[in-house]
């Protein structure tokens, strides 16, 4: 509320600087042409400036001034010395302090309805965001521990899977070492089966020879 009376006081002492023309009620020393110079410069009324700045005049050895505007720029309106530029700032202050003597000292009922509808609708704003921001750090945070879950998830099935292929190739390891095993006694039996084989061959073959040799037949 302070600062809004504060706002409403400085629109009033503007709204009623603005309204004295220098034209029309000009400062001590200050004619038509010289009012005519400062208009041409930007400044019309006592709200268009806010006061004057001392220059020294190395050239004549003397003391000048530039009129300060609102916006901090500096003006140099020829004709409008030091004298002439306290006589214009002299009538300004006067205009601040009657216009502050006059300015209102509270704000009306309709105004302060106002400024706390505007802060309960600023509230509500706030408290809006606040829930968004809520939801969407809830979602953002739900997001998270969905994946860190799907990525747990996906890590446990391919040691699973990674298990079940070491597995796989042991079992299938021992199979083959078990078929070689079997093929080697295999091997070993069926060498032994041959050689017996030929031993018994040449057996045959001895005894059908003395048989011969004997007996004729």
């Amino acid at each position: 509320m302070g600062k809004a009376l504060a706002d409403k006081q400085s629109a009033y002492v503007r709204d009623q600087l603005s309204r004295r023309l220098i034209v029309q009620s000009p400062p001590y020393g200050i004619g038509p042409t010289l009012a005519a110079r400062l208009a041409a410069a930007g400044i019309r009324t006592a709200a268009d400036f806010r006061g004057y700045r001392s220059v020294q005049n190395t050239s004549y050895n003397s003391t000048g001034a530039v009129l300060v505007l609102n916006n901090g720029r500096v003006v140099d309106v020829h004709g409008i010395g030091e004298a002439k530029a306290i006589a214009l700032d002299g009538w300004r202050k006067s205009l601040v302090a009657s216009a502050e003597a006059r300015q209102p000292t509270a704000l009306s009922a309709s105004e302060r309805q106002s400024i706390e509808q505007g802060i309960t609708r600023h509230r509500t704003q706030l408290t809006a965001q606040r829930k968004a921001v809520e939801s969407e750090t809830d979602d953002l945070r739900e997001k998270a521990r969905k994946q860190l879950e799907d990525g747990r998830e996906r890590l446990n099935r391919e040691n699973t899977l990674a298990g079940d292929r070491a597995r796989q190739q042991r079992q299938e390891f021992s199979r083959r070492m078990v078929e070689l095993q079997q093929n080697s006694a295999l091997h070993g039996t069926l060498s032994a089966s041959i050689e017996a084989a030929r031993l018994r061959q040449r057996e045959l073959s001895y005894a059908s020879y003395f048989r011969f040799l004997y007996l004729g037949h």
